[in-house]
């Protein structure tokens, strides 16, 4: 049953089978590979994991250090604390990574990364065919128009 449920949802074009597109993939590897970790982002949204400010910190050190090239350290628009989790550790000394902090395609998630003082922000939005229905309630060119508003908005207060 859960093979039909995702053929059809497949072919509505709400999902995507990726694995069906391994043969596209590049024959040769590049010469440079840069890595882009979520850890402080994606990982403490995981259910019993909390991570305080040092411990960010200390993570986000031992990327850099292991050449890390860029680090997202949060998502500002959560919450107060995680705001100001980003202010601090946007503020630390880094040798090498770039820091990054995350943003929906809305100016007031911008502004709160502008706020903290990142100079490089990752938006995203969920652009599959179920958030775009049934979430966002916008078609993928509302979406790509709001996307774009939202880059050149950002890059007016000097984001990269």
């Amino acid at each position: 049953m859960r093979k039909t449920i995702f053929k059809k949802l497949e072919a509505e074009g709400l999902i995507a089978n990726y694995n069906r597109l391994r043969k596209t993939l590049p024959p040769k590897l590049p010469k440079r590979v840069f890595i882009w970790d979520e850890t402080l982002r994606e990982g403490v949204q995981i259910p019993n994991v909390f991570l305080t400010y040092v411990e960010k910190v200390k993570l986000a050190k031992m990327l850099d250090e292991i050449g890390v090239s860029i680090i997202t350290v949060g998502f500002p628009g959560l919450s107060e604390e995680e705001r100001d989790a980003v202010r601090r550790i946007t503020n630390e000394s880094f040798q090498q990574a770039s820091i990054v902090a995350s943003a929906r395609i809305t100016k007031s998630d911008i502004d709160e990364c502008i706020t903290c003082g990142v100079r490089e922000i990752a938006l995203f939005t969920p652009f599959n065919g179920l958030n775009l229905r049934y979430r966002l309630k916008m078609s993928k060119e509302q979406v790509l128009e709001k996307t774009v508003e939202s880059i050149e908005y950002a890059k007016t207060h000097g984001i990269k």
